[in-house]
């Protein structure tokens, strides 16, 4: 009866044995194999996606559209609008003098500069009291209460700088005296102010304002006013303060001499209220320069400003059109600036992915196989015990 058991016993251990021999072991292989054989396939997706992240990223550029071309005045169409509104100007008599040129002294050492500052305190003599019946020291507006100091003042002042260079300083110092032998004894503590006041830590560019200022006060004959008033445009305006004033004396021949210093205050007015460029104002001008002179001495300017405004009438379509213009193509650089940080945005969440799934298909690889192995390990001992039951 036992043995009938132990029989039976086998009977199922053979067939069960059969059955893992031709079904499990083979249909388990292949399902193996096709699960690493598809997160094969995802690694190396994973790679190329991988990789595809790696490339450059390139941000358009858009094109912007053309400005429309600008209107212009005619003189009759200015002639004309004088006539409605005619106001003549108060004649000033403005002679031409030669302008002299900056030249720079090439003197060293502390001594050097004493002897410059010596010369310059001369000119603008220091004073500790100030007569209150406004007598030759009242360098300020009116009667100034505060004591004049040109040493002290013109020492402190390129300190603060940080002007360090002797040799630089004298250079400074011979265009302050430049500047205020161009005024009466009253006007040349303002004078020498107004230079100080619109220094800078740079040297080359302050020497080069200087210059500026300098060659316009002597083009357009000084006028303690107009020389504030540069001075203050080439404070406040670094980059197109000294070209506006190129652009006057470069302009000013076209008018009567006598109007120049009209000439002059008008486009440093004109600039700071309206053109805020170097670009507009040279654009708005130029083409009235021509017929200046075909105007009264004392209508120039007063024609001027009425050309300016026709002008500015007229282009009041173009200025709103370039202003819709400049607004699209702003507009356009910030769908560009955005769609370029989203294609990067874009390209690092790819790197984060497909890094995810380069390492998961390795794991499930590393894992199938060892289970590959396993089950074909477990198929060879079986073959094995087979081979040792054979007689």
């Amino acid at each position: 009866m036992e043995r009938t058991e132990n029989n039976g016993l086998e009977t199922k251990k053979e067939f069960l044995t059969t059955i893992e021999n031709k079904f499990l072991f083979v249909v388990s292989r292949y399902f193996w194999h096709i699960i690493t054989t598809l997160a094969s396939l995802a690694m190396i997706g994973g790679i190329l996606c991988f990789l595809y992240s790696l490339t450059p990223v390139f941000k358009s550029s858009p094109v912007k559209d053309n400005y429309p071309a600008g209107e212009n005045v005619s003189k009759e169409e200015l002639l004309s609008a004088l006539a409605q509104k005619n106001k003549p100007q108060s004649r000033q008599t403005i002679q031409k003098r030669d302008l002299e040129e900056t030249t720079s002294v090439n003197n060293e050492g502390l001594e050097r500069y004493l002897a410059k500052l010596s010369e310059l305190t001369e000119l603008v003599p220091d004073t500790k009291k100030v007569q209150k019946n406004c007598l030759e020291y009242s360098y300020w507006y009116g009667c100034s209460r505060y004591a004049v100091d040109t040493t002290n003042r013109v020492s402190d002042a390129l300190d603060k700088l940080q002007i360090n260079d002797y040799d630089n300083r004298v250079q400074l110092i011979n265009i302050y005296i430049k500047i205020a032998s161009n005024y009466e004894k009253k006007n040349r503590f303002n004078s020498l102010n107004a230079a100080l006041s619109m220094g800078t830590e740079d040297f080359s560019k302050y020497l080069a304002d200087l210059t500026a200022l300098y060659k316009a006060d002597s083009v357009l004959k000084p006028n303690i006013n107009l020389l504030k008033k540069n001075a203050y445009l080439l404070e406040k305006n670094p980059n197109d303060g000294k070209l506006l004033l190129q652009y006057i004396i470069q302009s000013a021949p076209s008018f009567s001499d006598s109007v120049w210093q009209d000439f002059a205050f008008y486009m440093v007015d004109i600039y700071h209220k309206k053109f805020k460029n170097i670009q507009a104002s040279k654009e708005y001008t130029d083409n009235f320069l021509p017929m200046a002179k075909e105007f009264e001495a004392s209508q120039q300017v007063s024609a001027l400003k009425k050309y300016h405004d026709l002008l500015g009438e007229k282009n009041e379509v173009r200025e709103q059109k370039i202003k819709e213009i400049d607004s699209k193509y702003d507009m356009d650089l910030a769908k560009a600036e955005m769609e370029y940080e989203a294609k990067k945005s874009g390209q690092s969440d790819i790197r984060k992915t497909s890094a995810i799934a380069i390492g998961g298909a390795v794991v499930i690889i590393a894992f199938f196989a060892l289970i590959l192995v396993i089950l074909s390990i477990q198929r060879n001992v079986v073959k094995l015990l087979k081979a040792q039951e054979k007689p």
